[in-house]
């Protein structure tokens, strides 16, 4: 048997010496990866719940606006003018509320087919389009369901706007579609009043993913 020489003996005590400091020092880089990690699961966690929380909250919000303008449109539909079909007094009833009740911006009315045949943002007796949502409201006439509208381009003032829509029943049937516009600013408004952090982001879609606000 060859003797060990000094040179591999030395390099053998030296080896034996950092597994020595590699065993001492693995325990505590061990627990510092697994403290490391518990701490960044536990953020995170604390992340998700916080931007959950704050999903819901926006998404109350909006759907507090939008009852407030289907408890308004509900109003409307049960008026006397409609049911004894006097569309210039529900045009005058309509404006007026628009503007008095500060949550909408104009009223439509409807007949089966999606035609309007009232819109307050013009004066009782002008020409009117077809509703833009016509295909929509002859749904709704179907189903007797409200809906609210994805964000359309109006045919009489060219801007973007939603509209929730109930039924108008005469009778037990389903005879015109009611809806009530609003423009997408207040509802950014509503997002902007939730004040989040400052580097977050929030919108609100429509069913075809067009941003609402």
């Amino acid at each position: 048997m060859k003797p060990i020489s000094r040179a591999a003996s030395r390099w053998s005590v030296r080896a034996l010496l950092a597994w020595l400091v590699l065993a001492t020092l693995l325990p505590g880089v061990i627990g510092t990866m697994v403290l490391f990690a518990d701490h960044y699961g536990a953020h995170r966690a604390e992340f998700e719940k916080g931007t959950l929380q704050t999903t819901r909250a926006l998404v109350q919000a909006v759907d507090g606006q939008l009852l407030k303008l289907q408890a308004v449109a509900e109003t409307l539909a049960t008026s006397s003018e409609l049911q004894s079909g006097d569309f210039a007094g529900f045009h005058r009833r309509a404006g007026a509320l628009m503007r008095g009740a500060n949550i909408g911006t104009h009223v439509v009315l409807s007949d089966p087919t999606g035609q309007q045949i009232v819109n307050t943002r013009l004066p009782f007796g002008a020409a009117l389009p077809m509703s833009p949502v016509h295909a929509q409201i002859v749904q709704l006439v179907a189903s007797g369901q409200p809906f609210v509208s994805d964000l359309v381009i109006s045919k009489v003032t060219n801007k973007p706007t939603v509209a929730l829509y109930v039924p108008v029943r005469s009778g037990g049937k389903v005879v015109y579609a009611l809806g009530v516009g609003i423009i997408p600013q207040p509802i950014n408004q509503i997002l902007v009043d939730q004040k989040l952090p400052e580097k977050w982001a929030a919108a609100a879609f429509d069913s075809v993913g067009s941003i609402t606000a």
